[in-house]
């Protein structure tokens, strides 16, 4: 059975399109190695507490996942159930845990992504139950070890997602809006815009805020996922003391930052939005530093000339 405990383990961290070059630049901000930009993702290396460190900072990432193998042969049933009961999973998940597999088949014998799943579990439920006598369940909303296959060209790469809910969700969004421009995508485009916090922004449609939430947390050097769980936690492996370490200075960085003064301010003319934003700015605890009043932004009037305007207009303008 293989031994996946490597020093340096390879990852890959997900986008949005167009913000390849972003996310690049955030992972060698935080001391990855090895980091190589692709369509959609970006690769690096590093040791464990290096994905956690990409799940806690990355502002424009949306999945952290690391590679457990790749290139084996899964082109029969035989070859893909072997190549995942193989694979020693005890580090990942235990019998109480619970699972996932999400499969992407590409160029391949097998057609079905649900074929390749099921299999997938079979071998990694059969494994523990076999070593241990009783199976980890699945749990396809809320896993706590979810489970990445690609298969494509009959040839099988396994990921863990570090991560499990997208990394958009930071825990500060009092209700989940339905919007083309999550969190991650707006601190990417606040990031391509240069943005660092010294210059006075503002959002003339900011809607429930994401923009202005976003703007205050990297003026003030706050952790995008600093409020919230990760998958990774409830893992074997996890290193809690490189975790809890990790987290302490996110703490210590964020009570600095917020002694910071920062010039953002938001306006929109629907008062439901405006109540958002308000909860928002309260609960990702940046309402203090963020200026948002109703205003029709053809009869807007602003403390002064903002010298960065950032908006996600509504549909129809």
């Amino acid at each position: 059975m293989a031994h996946n405990a490597p020093m340096n383990r390879s990852f890959f961290a997900t986008c949005a399109l167009g913000l390849e070059d972003v996310l690049r630049d955030e992972l060698k901000a935080i001391g990855a190695e090895d980091v190589r930009a692709m369509r959609g993702r970006v690769g690096f290396r590093g040791p464990l507490a290096m994905g956690y460190k990409a799940c806690l900072w990355l502002r424009s990432a949306s999945r952290v996942q690391e590679q457990l193998f790749r290139n084996r042969p899964g082109g029969t049933r035989q070859q893909l159930y072997e190549a995942i009961y193989d694979f020693d999973w005890a580090p990942t998940l235990q019998p109480d845990n619970t699972l996932a597999v999400y499969a992407a088949v590409r160029d391949s014998t097998a057609t079905d992504n649900r074929f390749v799943s099921l299999v997938t579990k079979d071998a990694i439920v059969d494994q523990m139950r076999d070593r241990y006598g009783s199976r980890p369940d699945v749990d396809s909303k809320n896993p706590d070890a979810p489970i990445r296959v690609i298969l494509k060209q009959d040839r099988l790469s396994v990921l863990r997602d570090l991560s499990g809910d997208s990394l958009h969700r930071r825990g500060w969004r009092p209700i989940q809006v339905k919007s083309p421009l999550n969190e991650a995508i707006a601190a990417g485009l606040l990031m391509v815009a240069g943005w660092k916090g010294d210059q006075t922004l503002y959002d003339p449609m900011c809607g429930s805020g994401t923009f202005l939430v976003e703007a205050a947390h990297i003026a003030q050097d706050r952790a995008p996922g600093l409020r919230r769980r990760f998958a990774f936690q409830q893992w074997p492996d996890l290193e809690l003391t490189a975790w809890r370490d990790l987290r302490d200075e996110a703490e210590q960085r964020f009570a600095q930052g917020q002694k910071r003064a920062v010039n953002i301010q938001g306006s929109d003319h629907h008062p439901g939005a405006l109540g958002l934003a308000r909860r928002s700015l309260e609960v990702a605890q940046v309402r203090d530093s963020v200026k948002v009043r109703r205003m029709s932004v053809e009869r807007a009037v602003l403390d002064g000339v903002p010298q960065l305007v950032v908006s996600n207009p509504p549909w129809g303008l």
